[in-house]
């Protein structure tokens, strides 16, 4: 946990001296970039579909041409088929899949670009930084203080914390001298460094994949990890816990009583009694869902605020739809994976 909160950290004091820097110089930059993400599953196929929505903020001089969110898989977890998977029906982003992804099968969660904006002028395609990427040519970017919904991915990945990275339109034949041009001051590694130092650079949800061994008790513990990153990065609030179950406590807080569950839980678990575990599991997945409810009601009230209302978000913020999906969907995978009765010295148990 101290290992993403020092990273957030980081990208926004880089983001802050890059954006003074890219503004001193003219180059686009991006300011109050949101990136929200709504995950669904359906349970008959297996699959989760990732809906995004991006709005660039009104203090922005860039407009936005590209978008990427990181699947990559390491060594350790699984590999997951691309049976089932859907391309937006154009032709080019399951013809350039087709062609990409055996180069990259052992390195990422295989996606499918399920919809696009606009009617497919935006594209979907793999990336070589192991990244399931949007761009457009320009002409349907989303300008300053404009969201654009509809960025669609499909996958058999189950939802975890993933960067993200937005890109504004540069247009390099205008703002860099040519690299024939003898007597240009600056190399092409700064033009890179420049290039790269005007993206936006933060946190969203998208497919993950699970480890080879799973340990159901280790899965806990991520699901504790994503409970207080979920804290750090404004998607779960600090607040009073009013979607109580009766041995929780109100005032202790909704991290609180996710905590305490999955506590009880994990407990059970290591007791080889996984029958009360999946009670207690059971009872965080009907308790998120009540959180959630709770939380879009007052969301919608504040969704009409003047300006970039979301940055003040975290101050009345209850769940997002990125907490909900990393808390829901995840303990209903570990749910899934524990038996629904055991035999203890021949008896059975139920």
């Amino acid at each position: 946990m101290e290992g993403i909160d020092m990273r957030i950290r980081g990208l926004v004091f880089l983001s802050l001296l890059f954006a003074t820097y890219c503004i001193a110089q003219k180059y686009p930059s991006l300011s109050n970039v949101k990136v929200d993400v709504r995950v669904t599953t359906d349970p008959t196929n297996g699959f989760y579909d990732y809906s995004y929505s991006i709005s660039n903020g009104t203090a922005s001089t860039g407009i936005i041409d590209g978008f990427e969110v990181d699947i990559s898989r390491s060594q350790g977890l699984q590999q997951m088929d691309t049976i089932g998977l859907r391309f937006e029906n154009d032709g080019f982003a399951e013809g350039s899949f087709r062609r990409n992804y055996p180069a990259l099968s052992a390195k990422i969660v295989p996606v499918g670009f399920l919809d696009t904006p606009y009617g497919m002028k935006w594209v979907g395609a793999l990336s070589n930084s192991l990244t399931a990427s949007f761009f457009d040519g320009v002409t349907h970017a989303i300008m300053p203080s404009k969201q654009l919904d509809g960025f669609v991915l499909m996958s058999k990945g189950i939802p975890g914390i993933r960067r993200c990275v937005v890109s504004p339109f540069f247009d390099v034949d205008s703002l860099f001298p040519s690299i024939d041009d003898p007597n240009r001051t600056i190399s092409i590694a700064q033009m890179d460094s420049i290039r790269e130092a005007v993206k936006y650079h933060g946190w969203t949800i998208g497919p993950t994949a699970p480890p080879l061994n799973f340990d159901a008790s280790v899965w806990v513990d991520t699901l504790l990890s994503y409970t207080h990153q979920s804290v750090d990065l404004g998607w779960l609030g600090k607040t009073r816990d009013d979607d109580c179950d009766n041995d929780e406590h109100p005032q202790d807080g909704i991290e609180k009583n996710i905590e305490r569950r999955l506590t009880s839980a994990q407990r059970e678990l290591q007791n080889g009694d996984s029958v009360k575990a999946r009670k207690d599991l059971q009872m965080l997945v009907n308790k998120v869902d009540r959180i959630w409810k709770r939380g879009q009601a007052i969301e919608k009230k504040h969704e009409h605020d003047r300006g970039d209302w979301w940055q003040h978000r975290k101050d009345w913020v209850v769940m997002t739809s990125e907490a909900y999906a990393l808390l829901k969907y995840n303990t209903e995978y570990l749910i899934d994976k524990l038996p629904e009765r055991e035999r203890h010295e021949g008896r059975e148990k139920k």
